[in-house]
């Protein structure tokens, strides 16, 4: 344990946040409900932390991810010097038990439990950069253009099966549709334009776009990821992050379900990596000669794919924290028997 005594733990909503306090010594929980979810409400809440004598070096305060209605939060209490950990809801909806009460107050005491509870392996938040912040909502409007591509090809496939088509509609889909692909366009441009301004940036993008199957997209939400590649995780944590690690489904004689992947996590990242998992097994020998041999064997042709993002994802950790361009003939070896032992 360290030496920290105020465990503050915040539900935040879109125009309030709910605050509890857990103090390590007596375990006593002190709530304040609807503050104002807005620069003065956050700069009010600072304050009161103040008043009650939880200095940044005594206090941790956790939150879970809510998207951006938790970005200016977060932003304002790192820049007045507390650390703030950010969780996946799933982590702290794991460490209590099902049911109870369902509120504000007891999600923010709950926030509060899991952060003395697990203080010693909590994440500290840290700052996105602007560029990082301006590629993240430039990958936000491309997938909403690219869902909208979709639909619009999808209704023009309705009207082109009419009994009697309309050929203005149809005329005017196509026209939508053209407009939304170059948009998505732009948005490619616009993003290389981005990476290009940073020297640490365009190298890292640059290995992971010489990966087979990695292209700009997949190095862009990777980077988004990494907050720019500052803490490059394990292929593990982001294969459990992501879902993509198969659990095995049985109990004693009456289940034996095939394993499976839970899907949660960004769902954007997860596709792509799949689709990257295709691109190879057609493309690339070694893994065409993996994904036919794990399909003889009776492997489910979505487990085998499934691994072999897995494999892709281990070879995207390695460039991300070498920065060195992929090399077809590279592979690891026992350190121990290249120092000839």
């Amino acid at each position: 344990m360290n030496h920290c005594m105020y465990f503050v733990g915040i539900d935040v909503a879109s125009e309030t946040f709910t605050v509890s306090v857990w103090v390590a010594d007596h375990k006593i929980i002190v709530t304040e409900a609807a503050l104002l979810n807005t620069k003065e409400g956050i700069a009010a809440f600072v304050a009161w932390l103040s008043t009650r004598g939880m200095c940044q070096a005594q206090t941790i305060i956790c939150m879970e991810a809510t998207g951006v209605y938790n970005e200016v939060l977060c932003t304002d209490l790192v820049a007045a010097g507390y650390r703030v950990a950010v969780e996946p809801p799933l982590n702290v909806k794991r460490a209590f038990q099902p049911g109870g009460p369902k509120s504000d107050p007891v999600d923010s005491r709950q926030i509060a439990e899991y952060a003395f509870r697990f203080s010693d392996v909590l994440t500290f938040w840290t700052p996105v950069a602007a560029l990082v912040q301006e590629i993240r909502a430039l990958l936000g409007m491309r997938e909403r253009l690219t869902r909208n591509i979709v639909v619009h090809r999808n209704a023009r496939h309705a009207l082109a099966r009419a009994a009697h088509p309309y050929l203005l509609l149809l005329t005017m889909t196509d026209t939508l549709i053209t407009q939304l692909v170059e948009k998505t366009v732009e948005i490619d441009a616009q993003i290389r334009t981005l990476v290009r301004q940073d020297p640490r940036l365009q190298r890292i993008v640059g290995a992971l776009d010489s990966i087979p199957g990695v292209g700009l997209l997949l190095a862009a939400y990777l980077l988004v990821l990494t907050n720019g590649f500052q803490r490059v995780p394990t292929a593990r944590e982001i294969a459990a992050y992501l879902g993509m690690a198969p659990l095995l489904r049985s109990s004693g004689s009456s289940l034996r379900g095939k394993p499976a992947s839970r899907h949660y996590g960004p769902r954007k990242l997860r596709s792509l990596l799949h689709l990257a998992a295709r691109s190879v097994v057609t493309h690339r020998a070694e893994y065409r000669e993996y994904y036919t041999r794990m399909c003889a064997a009776g492997k489910p042709k979505v487990l085998v794919l499934n691994n072999v993002a897995n494999k892709l994802l281990r070879v995207i950790c390695a460039i991300m924290k070498s920065g060195a361009p992929y090399h077809a003939g590279h592979y690891s070896i026992n350190p121990g028997l290249s120092a000839g032992r």
